[in-house]
């Protein structure tokens, strides 16, 4: 006899249930709500074409329940803010580690690969962030979380910081927009999900600006005000914080270059997660 499902996650605009070890269940708050709509819309153009495999698969899906594969190693948040020490009234990171450079690279190259695999079919993710990169149980990353998925060139009605910036006086009459979805946007938040790989916190989340910290955060990055970067290898963040790689295709095309030099996989598979 199979078992009932178990509530994994409640969030604020829905639950996602484990049915068995290979599927879980979204469902939302609000049968009609637009978000998990969009979501479905997004699954039913991906299946339009082969499996990528670094972006989590829909089985099956009907009016307010998606049906998903099931990821064993949950999410990179997790796995980070395991590593970390925060104070408790701020949340500031006060001692964290950050993953090995090896394997943050690898990581990045696979999340590239399906940021680029959408971008050569008119889309983009527009979420991309630690929460929605799943972990699956040979430790590859899946994205998931499809609801602010866009076409190219379709206006961003919303972002989170500090993976997401509202654009500055280079933005014109965009300007206190998130802008048009593109590679800026997607980079963008690549640049920071490096970031985090590699420190074991998020951009800003080491520091504490007060009770109005997310509000000072949204207007440091809108002036281009970012974290210092000290190490070599924070080249490839800069380039992504300041929208230097024209597709989305050519930033993976530096990740590949990378991981077929001294950060190849036979290296990965040797080494431990963490630094």
């Amino acid at each position: 006899m199979s078992s009932q499902p178990c509530l994994m996650t409640l969030g604020g605009i829905g639950a996602i249930y484990k049915l068995n070890d290979f599927v879980v269940v979204k469902v939302p708050r609000d049968p009609v709500e637009p978000d998990h709509a969009a979501e479905q819309r997004v699954f039913d153009i991906l299946e339009r074409y082969p499996a990528h495999p670094h972006l989590v698969r829909s089985f099956f899906r009907i009016p307010a329940r998606t049906f998903l594969e099931r990821l064993p190693g949950g999410d990179l948040a997790s796995l980070l803010r395991t590593q970390q020490t925060r104070d408790t009234s701020t949340q500031q990171v006060l001692v964290a580690k950050g993953l090995s450079l090896e394997r943050s690279f690898w990581w990045m190259r696979e999340l590239t690969s399906a940021a680029a695999w959408l971008e050569r079919i008119g889309l983009v993710h527009g979420d991309i962030r630690p929460p929605n990169i799943l972990i699956d149980a040979e430790g590859h990353i899946k994205l998931c979380d499809f609801d602010r998925a866009a076409k190219i060139g379709e206006r961003l009605d919303a972002g989170t910081e500090p993976f997401a910036r509202l654009l500055g006086d280079e933005g014109g009459r965009d300007r206190g927009t998130y802008g048009k979805a593109g590679p800026r946007t997607e980079q963008f938040a690549l640049g920071s999900v490096l970031y985090s790989m590699t420190r074991g916190y998020d951009p800003y989340e080491d520091q504490w600006f007060g009770l109005d910290h997310d509000c000072t955060v949204m207007d440091m990055l809108q002036r281009r005000e970012y974290p210092a970067l000290t190490r070599s290898q924070d080249t490839i963040i800069s380039e992504c914080w300041n929208g230097n790689y024209v597709t989305i295709q050519n930033l993976e095309n530096t990740m590949l270059e990378i991981a077929s030099g001294p950060y190849e996989e036979a290296k990965i598979e040797s080494t431990a997660w963490y630094v």
